[in-house]
């Protein structure tokens, strides 16, 4: 690793102790509840190290591909977390934790960077035409979850199906949408960054290049490369020990799934939106958050269904697109309140009080009915 690098090393990577720890624990036979504490612990410094070389990166290529890269590494974690749990036939863990990472990245992570950063500033302004596109794939996603719930609430008759098709629709929607913000329209995402730019006073913007020195491109890929396959490595011995968590710890499955490991698995981007946030690119923030509630919905679940077809062990619950009523509400409540709150392209620390305090109404909710 680069010595510049190594140079600006945080007191948090101490945590970096856990990796270790954590793996041990788990080939040793340790008890499994300790082996979900330390992995869990062991995610936060790794994905601070990815949020720096993430902001590296993004640094040279604007908001929206930033945004991008920051959304497809953090998420290449929490696919690795549904492959896995799909292996041991976990698809309604799955389903939770998918379902929680979309909620927590509209709710807990934009909240927390809406809040993080309008304490400093009066208000923060974005491109609402790209809030609006990315909350209307959202929305067709939550349909997508919606149908399959409605429909079969009495019957599973035909859901595999259903849902296959479904999810492959999401998926040319995905591409497409990835068509519409890196070509055709890639130009109302590079307006972020400059409407960003205007909110920051005159002496933080000479700031802009961040509190550490530039790293070397090749290095920035390295570590964040790196990094994330840590992240994927440690996440596998998380997700094999949830089961003795959640009776060790006494908490619904539910829960668990879509509050604790979505967090976990999605630790990255909520450590980076919140850092950008903080340094007034609510605009880049946004990005993160919104791109990575936008591949779990339209990439990552549907890529699920499909590989569920070969990896949920014969006997095993199916992996579908039938999800809870309190998943499925919980959803579409989370992108319609986004929604409302991004229309006229300004956020203040009010607003990121409001969606974090929604997000405490529907983890409880997970809790109890969990």
């Amino acid at each position: 690793m680069s010595p510049r690098i190594l140079a600006n090393l945080s007191k948090l990577d101490l945590l970096l102790v856990f990796v270790p720890l954590g793996l041990y624990l788990d080939h040793t036979g340790a008890d499994k509840a300790w082996v979900f504490v330390a992995c869990a612990i062991a995610i936060i410094p790794l994905a601070g190290i990815i949020g720096r070389a993430t902001e590296q990166l993004s640094e040279r290529s604007g908001p929206g591909i930033g945004g991008l890269l920051n959304a497809t590494f953090g998420n290449a974690t929490e696919l690795i977390v549904a492959i896995v749990a799909l292996k041991q036939g976990k698809a309604t863990l799955v389903q939770a934790s998918l379902t929680g990472s979309i909620i927590g990245n509209l709710l807990f992570v934009f909240g927390l960077s809406a809040f993080v950063g309008g304490l400093r500033r009066e208000k923060q302004t974005l491109n609402a035409t790209v809030a609006s596109v990315g909350n209307s794939s959202l929305h067709l996603a939550v349909i997508g979850m919606v149908f399959p719930s409605v429909l079969f609430s009495a019957t599973d008759r035909g859901l595999e199906g259903l849902s296959k098709v479904i999810a492959t629709v999401l998926l040319v929607l995905y591409g497409l949408g990835l068509w519409f913000s890196l070509k055709t329209h890639r130009h109302l995402f590079a307006e972020e960054e400059t409407m960003a730019a205007a909110d920051l006073p005159a002496e933080e913007s000479l700031k802009r290049g961040g509190d550490e020195p530039p790293w070397p491109l090749p290095a920035a890929i390295v570590v964040l490369l790196v990094a994330s396959v840590v992240v994927g490595i440690v996440s596998e011995s998380l997700v094999g020990a949830v089961e003795r968590a959640i009776e060790r710890f006494h908490m619904p499955e539910l829960f668990v799934g879509a509050v604790i490991l979505a967090i976990v698995g999605n630790a990255a981007e909520h450590s980076t939106a919140v850092l950008m946030a903080h340094k007034g690119k609510i605009a880049l923030a946004h990005s993160i958050a919104a791109e990575s509630a936008k591949q779990i919905a339209l990439f990552v679940t549907p890529l699920c269904v499909l590989l569920g077809a070969v990896l949920v062990p014969a006997g095993a619950t199916p992996m579908t697109l039938h999800f809870s009523p309190t998943e499925v509400a919980a959803a579409y409540v989370s992108v319609l309140i986004s929604t409302q709150i991004l229309a006229d392209g300004e956020t203040t620390w009010l607003e990121g009080a409001q969606l974090l305090g929604l997000y405490a109404v529907v983890a409880a909710t997970f809790y109890f009915v969990g």
